[in-house]
């Protein structure tokens, strides 16, 4: 198969970062994330997903009329909107341009540039101005409370200098924090255990 033909068949997909995510993943200490299973390809927004009690699938949820569906697991990997392993990701982050045309990324600036007025949210970026490409390299369904100590340091927490690390969970007490910050608000905080999209990836640092 030609180059021009690989390069076909790679699909790449938008994915949001807040500047806390984004500063370890430039940093290649994040190669991890987590992601709410609330939407799927074809099918769309998706609510109370589970583990289902039919023989011969392995999850269910309702769609947005309602009605409950039973899903195989293969076929919940078929319909994953981040995409399957090699496949890319463009990260969506806070930015802005100033009157020269000039990008600012607000994950680079605890204050704001004097040469913008504002920052424009993630959703808007385009793909032209994205700074940052993932290659995924593996996929995995679980729930949010099911990460290890390994997997907490892989979503690129990073502890204050001083901080006693004797304690056992101390990174996974972090990721929770960072968790509720995010999601808590949305009705899938910590406590809920929600079921999530476990993402492993490796930053492309070429031109992508």
């Amino acid at each position: 198969m030609s180059t021009a033909l690989i390069e076909q068949a790679i699909i790449e997909r938008p994915i949001l970062m807040k500047g806390e995510m984004v500063r370890p993943t430039l940093a290649d200490i994040k190669t991890n994330t987590r992601r709410i299973i609330n939407h799927l390809l074809f099918i769309g927004r998706i609510s109370e997903f589970g583990k289902s009690d039919t023989p011969g699938y392995e999850w269910h949820f309702r769609d947005r009329r309602g009605l409950w569906n039973d899903i195989s697991h293969d076929r919940l990997m078929h319909f994953c909107p981040y995409g399957k392993p090699g496949d890319r990701l463009w990260v969506r982050e806070t930015w802005a341009q100033d009157l020269d045309c000039e990008v600012f990324y607000a994950a680079d600036h605890p204050c704001m540039p004097s040469t913008i007025e504002k920052w424009r949210p993630s959703i808007f970026m385009p793909r032209g101005i994205s700074r940052v490409k993932l290659e995924i390299m593996d996929i995995r369904v679980e729930r949010v409370q099911d990460i290890t100590e390994e997997g907490a340091k892989a979503e690129g927490i990073m502890l204050p200098e001083r901080t006693c690390t004797m304690y056992d969970r101390i990174y996974s007490d972090a990721f929770e924090v960072l968790w509720d910050s995010i999601n808590a608000k949305r009705g899938f905080g910590w406590d809920k255990n929600p079921f999530v999209w476990v993402i492993i990836f490796r930053r492309l640092k070429e031109a992508a």
